[in-house]
């Protein structure tokens, strides 16, 4: 049987899930593609350090050259991670005429028009299924299986760390302190959780999605962003009494010529179906033109959901090899077409419904004073909802408005004006409520 060899950038927990794979589910491959797939040598940085039984067959280096100029190596996993040097390396592999297999988020979020460039010219394939997801199928479906219609909405969460974090202080009505604390306990959450609670993550992982999808190329910076630190149990409370939940999501979506792309934590209908993906699982709810709406959800994250992924994408350019048809899929036509897509629209012009918390002094005229901001500004109030203080508040009461639809930048001059006043003790909490996902 035809084997082929696989070289391999990195070889931490993801790469060991990818040995994992090939070695148990050896006799399912070689059934399904008529051929082996074998990871003959890995670039590490420590040669000598212990590594997983499964991969005692592969041979250890420290010199990429020993890869990208080794012939019978025609494809090459990267699960380094980080931008640097997998940047370098993944483009010298490239050049090298590597076909290249790469779960890297951040990578391609920052120089995916340059790698799909690079790899047009050389005629090589670059698969990244793994990128967003893990084992969520989300980048074959709009590749492939929506290559048919036109997306008109996506919405994901794509965060499985904020997810259970936020799904943990529903259920167990625990703070977000508490919640967060736990996931680190369980291997959820990172010592440094910032990039995965303050939303970074999930705009990198959407600019990739927003590329396939739309055909823009929208970098992580021109995406809005805002993360889950504040959400506190009032709101998931106050929420509840309107029939909602809270998820972290990011968002694509055309509307009006423009392109709407933003990430944000948003009130969801208890009733949808985005609303029922608890804990560290991951969903995409994609609407097309002529399909309608479909969702896909599964494991994120880990070792062997995303090694899943990444074997499946070597056994795709496995075929692509063994039929000498490379670059099947050209990279261009996935990838930076920014020329054919619609122009980004200002989060200003967002116009959505929107939640409202404010915490304020306990005393007459606060909040016919609010009221008439919004009044002013022609800001459409369709619930009013006050509370009596608690003993732990002191002289202060929480006050909740839930708007009618409204554009974002009338919502933020208000609320830089009623922030301002000496009645108020902080911030307002704000959470937007998504049309399409405001009912089943």
């Amino acid at each position: 049987m035809r084997i082929l060899n696989v070289g391999m950038f990195g070889l931490g927990n993801v790469g060991s899930g990818v040995a994992r794979i090939l070695n148990s589910n050896r006799e399912i491959i070689e059934g399904r593609l008529g051929a082996g797939l074998r990871i003959t040598r890995a670039l590490v940085r420590d040669t000598g350090k212990p590594r997983d039984p499964a991969t005692r067959e592969i041979q250890f280096t420290t010199r990429i050259e020993d890869i990208l100029e080794d012939p019978s190596i025609p494809v090459v996993v990267e699960v380094m991670g980080g931008v640097e040097p997998a940047h370098e390396f993944v483009s010298r592999a490239i050049r090298a005429g590597k076909h290249v297999v790469t779960a890297n988020k951040s990578l391609l979020a920052a120089h995916g028009e340059e790698i799909f460039a690079l790899a047009d010219d050389a005629d090589v394939d670059v698969y990244f299924e793994a990128a967003v997801g893990g084992a969520v199928p989300i980048i074959r479906t709009l590749r492939e299986a929506m290559s048919s219609d036109r997306v008109s909405s996506l919405y994901g969460i794509m965060n499985g760390t904020s997810n259970f974090i936020l799904s943990r202080m529903e259920a167990q009505k625990t703070s977000f302190e508490s919640a967060l604390a736990e996931a680190q306990r369980l291997g959820f959450a990172e010592p440094d959780p910032s990039m995965d609670i303050d939303g970074n993550d999930v705009a990198q992982k959407l600019s990739i999605l927003t590329n396939l999808g739309f055909g823009a190329n929208i970098p992580e910076r021109n995406i809005y962003v805002e993360g889950i630190r504040s959400i506190s149990l009032d709101d998931f409370r106050y929420g509840d009494e309107f029939g909602y939940t809270i998820r972290l999501l990011g968002i694509a979506r055309q509307k009006a010529g423009r392109l709407d792309v933003r990430v944000h934590p948003v009130f969801v209908h208890k009733e949808h179906l985005l609303a029922s993906v608890d804990g560290e699982l991951n969903a995409f709810f994609v609407v097309c033109d002529a399909q309608g709406p479909s969702m896909l959800y599964g494991r994120g994250a880990g070792a062997m959901p995303t090694g899943s992924a990444i074997v499946a994408d070597l056994i795709d350019v496995a075929r692509n090899v063994m039929a000498d048809s490379p670059a099947r899929l050209s990279a261009r036509q996935l990838w930076g077409r920014a020329h054919a897509s619609p122009p980004q629209m200002d989060m200003g012009a967002l116009e959505c419904r929107y939640y409202l918390r404010f915490q304020v002094e306990d005393r007459s005229g606060v909040l016919g004073s609010i009221a008439s901001v919004f009044g002013e500004r022609g800001i459409s109030l369709s619930d009013v909802i006050q509370r009596d203080r608690s003993s732990s508040q002191g002289n202060a009461v929480q006050v909740i408005f839930m708007t009618h639809e409204s554009h974002e930048h009338k919502v933020q001059a208000a609320l830089k004006i009623i922030n301002a006043q000496e009645y108020v003790r902080g911030p307002a909490q704000v959470i937007r409520i998504e049309p399409e996902l405001s009912a089943p």
